[in-house]
């Protein structure tokens, strides 16, 4: 079984800043992040449940996402990660004021964003979700993903960012925020 979810860009979605250069003198300079990404995520289950396992948080599946999008400092962007997602079964409030039946979800993993020029920028992510089976009731979405280097002038980066959205069925928005250091 597959489950695959997917991306949709917010409404708001931000104009793409111009790609800054790193400062000429060595030194890393913080500047502010901003990214909207589009894409699909896909939990693996296994035909049998079988590349899933039970943790003390919940039951725990492989997840994997691909996505396009924009980000200052990077231009058009191109993003994957893997990481697990796991069922908490913790109840949680949804958009709408009601009680998920599907209950919570938390995520960890690794992304990697490829800028429009090639320069990698990577990091981990954990996130937190409220999430329900219904096109019609959504959750909210927050989690942090630290910056923790790349490749090209992202070879050294550092940074934090915090994700904010929601989720409404299997569409997901998310808007990106935070500092990076290169």
């Amino acid at each position: 079984l597959v489950l695959t979810l997917g991306v949709a860009a917010p409404a708001q979605a931000a104009k793409a800043h111009p790609v800054a250069a790193p400062a000429s003198n060595g030194q890393q300079v913080e500047r502010p992040y901003k990214a909207f990404q589009t894409g699909t995520s896909q939990v693996d289950f296994g035909d049998n449940y079988e590349n899933c396992f039970f943790t003390a948080e919940g039951f725990t599946c492989p997840v994997s996402t691909k996505e396009s999008g924009k980000a200052n400092h990077l231009g058009k962007t191109t993003a994957s990660s893997a990481g697990f997602l796991t069922f908490t079964g913790a109840d949680c409030v949804l958009l709408d004021g009601s009680t998920s039946v599907e209950g919570e979800v938390k995520g960890v993993g690794e992304f990697v964003n490829v800028a429009a020029n090639g320069d990698e920028l990577h990091g981990t992510y954990e996130n937190t979700g409220c999430v329900e089976d219904s096109p019609s009731i959504g959750g909210e979405i927050v989690g942090t993903q630290p910056i923790t280097g790349g490749t090209g002038r992202f070879t050294n980066a550092t940074g934090s960012t915090t994700t904010t959205g929601s989720s409404l069925g299997d569409a997901i928005e998310l808007a990106v925020r935070g500092t990076i250091s290169y």
